[in-house]
């Protein structure tokens, strides 16, 4: 199928020509692949100057006091400002070209008129797909009603066939396209109209509070950031977006980091309270859209690569859509019923389209739809960044584009904006380096304000600013959305965040003599606490290791039966011991990264690797205390399909 074809060039904006004689679409084959050669030249050296540049930055940003050796410098956080490239990053591909999902324009595009979505097929197109009469229809796409899974199945209703163009009464909407001589299908695309819905309609009353809109990547470094998006980041700085050098996260993987920002509430809290386990659990969590919804704000939220997505992972989801607008439904039918090209292990191509690139088109369309009225859109990719370091950079130019168009179209002009991720890489070699310890636990952040905000407030604008260079959090983050609604003046009343009460929203003094603990974060994820090599042979070291590895036993073991489907572990080789830097405290805490193999295996055996942060106290013997939980750093996944908890899996090796 000619749109499922996927082309791995460098993205320049350039238009397809629509044509109609076959002679002229080879010609313009011929043509096209000379000009993309003179272009891809001058765009290889116009990156490579960037990516130049981006090595060559102190990383201090214009409200930086704290010199270039530091990103934060206090009594009780020194959190070093590394480099992006230095010799941990050599050897590894950082870079990765853009790839186009199809070359052909799109045969299907909607339109919004008066409020209305019309759906059309684009008759000029055609040629490319067949020399032949082409045929389409149309079906809906719509969430179950299935009363276990609701938030997991989808459903299709019969295609219905149209000529060029018809209104559609749904929000998602599949268009599918056959060769009328031949039954033979050669195109299938997903849309998702936004318009206003009559269920917020009551909403939109214009007035001088702000919007705000979250957009958040997976896995992506605040380092990474600079070193693999150059194009973006120098849009940020051009354009005075504020960055948050000591924005720590504070769990494992996205689900706490994100629930830390919806709700305040740390892990074991969120699942105590808000089980995602169990259906109907997360409807009932007090998240932090639902006080915006209650606050008259439109809201909206959108992830792709549904299967892994935060509240679906081995989760139930939510019986009821969350938000105004949920477009998990579109998603999902993107990649259930169109063709996928993956990437790295994501989907990547969903149809003729990327799933990122879909993402970005609801954020525009969001914003652009709700320009004038309130809303908060809160937004989340992983299918071009999740599982591989270098495949974030292939979406430079599309996310600068995106960042772009929300500005020349004025639609930052009352909004808010939260840009950032929930963590570095956490798997693979570049994470058993030094730097990658360091990256994972510092996910990038940056804000933009608008003007307008920045005058009426320009008391809380300066905290913010003064904050950018200290230990930050996303509990910090979720008191910084309250913050906003109580500027709103709605009434509203701030609740402390019960996973760190002492954070405060972004807009208010943080304090500058702030450590870990004060600020929400075990041990395990602090980066304010440095560590230097220590002997791997020290006594202490292996004790600490015996000691680790029967706490891994230990939580395999309370998993019951699934339990037994995992094989024990012994130790394969230390990879690295270190000790902690104590500069404002008497407590020492040892870093180990260990490689295991299960018992019954050899050294052949694919290993696993795991990293702890244990404290030790000595008195007449060694006494050890886990901080955290026990990290796994290798790629596990088909090491652990025999088990279905998400933590289990993380120290499961199976029989």
């Amino acid at each position: 199928m000619p749109s499922c074809s996927m082309w791995k060039i460098p993205y320049f904006g350039s238009t397809q020509h629509l044509i109609s004689n076959g002679m002229f679409v080879r010609i313009s084959v011929v043509v096209f692949l000379i000009s993309f050669i003179v272009v891809y030249i001058i765009y290889t050296q116009t990156y490579q100057e960037l990516i130049s540049r981006a090595s060559k930055i102190s990383d201090g940003s214009q409200y930086n006091v704290n010199g270039d050796s530091y990103l934060v410098f206090s009594p009780k956080c020194k959190i070093p400002n590394v480099k992006p490239f230095n010799k941990d990053t050599d050897g590894f591909n950082i870079f990765s070209f853009y790839q186009k999902c199809t070359i052909y324009p799109l045969l299907s595009f909607l339109t919004i008129e008066k409020n209305q979505a019309i759906l059309h097929i684009n008759r000029s197109a055609a040629p490319f797909y067949s020399p032949y009469y082409i045929s389409c229809c149309y079906s809906y796409i719509k969430r179950s009603f299935d009363v276990i899974d609701p938030d997991n199945k989808i459903e299709l209703t019969p295609c219905i066939t149209f000529y060029s163009s018809v209104q559609c009464s749904q929000d998602t909407i599949l268009v599918k396209c056959v060769v009328a001589k031949t039954n033979t299908t050669v195109y299938k695309n997903i849309h998702a109209p936004i318009t206003i819905k009559e269920s917020v309609v009551s909403k939109l009353s214009k007035n001088e509070r702000v919007s705000v809109l979250c957009i958040g990547i997976d896995s992506v470094s605040r380092l990474h950031f600079t070193r693999a998006l150059p194009l973006t980041y120098a849009h940020l700085r051009k354009n005075d977006w504020i960055e948050f050098r000591g924005y720590n996260k504070i769990g494992d993987n996205t689900f706490p980091n994100l629930m830390a920002i919806l709700t305040g509430m740390n892990e074991t809290k969120a699942y105590e309270t808000c089980n995602p386990k169990k259906l109907g659990y997360l409807d009932n969590c007090k998240m932090i859209w639902y006080d915006y919804r209650s606050s008259d704000f439109v809201t909206a939220y959108g992830e792709d690569e549904a299967k892994i997505s935060t509240f679906n992972f081995l989760k139930k989801g939510f019986r009821r859509p969350p938000t105004d607008y949920y477009f998990r439904p579109y998603l999902m039918g993107a990649e259930k019923w169109l063709n996928v090209t993956k990437i790295d292990g994501m989907n990547y191509c969903t149809g003729p389209e990327s799933a990122g690139e879909r993402v970005f088109d609801l954020i525009k369309a969001f914003a652009k739809t709700f320009a004038t009225y309130l809303y908060f859109g809160f937004f989340w990719m992983n299918s071009f960044s999740h599982n591989y370091l270098g495949a974030v950079s292939r979406m430079d130019y599309k996310l600068q584009e995106l960042l772009r168009y929300l500005q020349e179209n004025y639609l930052l002009d009352n909004t808010i904006v939260f840009f950032y991720s929930d963590h570095g890489i956490r798997f693979g070699d570049f994470r058993y380096t030094t730097t990658g310890w360091l990256e994972e636990r510092l996910p990038f952040l940056f804000v933009h304000l608008p003007r307008n905000f920045q005058e009426k407030y320009p008391a809380s604008v300066a905290n913010l600013k003064l904050n950018s260079n200290k230990l930050t959090t996303p509990y910090d983050f979720y008191m910084t959305l309250q913050d906003i609604l109580l500027m709103s003046k709605t009434n509203y009343t701030v609740k402390p965040s019960s996973g760190c009460p002492a954070c405060r929203s972004f807009f208010t003094p943080i304090s500058e003599d702030r450590s870990c603990e004060e600020a929400g974060i075990t041990q395990h994820w602090c980066t304010c606490r440095g560590y230097k090599k220590y002997p791997e042979n020290h006594t202490s070291v292996q004790l600490a290791i015996q000691y680790v590895l029967r706490q891994i036993h230990e939580t395999i073991r309370s998993y019951k039966h699934e339990s037994k489907k995992c094989a024990k572990f012994k130790l394969y080789r230390v990879m690295s011991s270190s000790i902690s830097e104590n500069y404002f405290d008497n407590n020492t805490y040892l870093l180990l990264m260990i490689k295991l193999i299960p018992q019954t295996r050899t050294a052949l055996t694919p290993s696993s690797v795991f990293e702890a942060t244990v404290s030790v106290e000595k008195n007449r013997t060694y006494i050890f205390r886990l901080h955290g939980t026990v990290s796994r750093l290798d790629y596990y996944e088909s090491h652990s399909k025999c088990v279905n908890d998400s933590n289990l899996k993380k120290y499961c090796y199976c029989r």
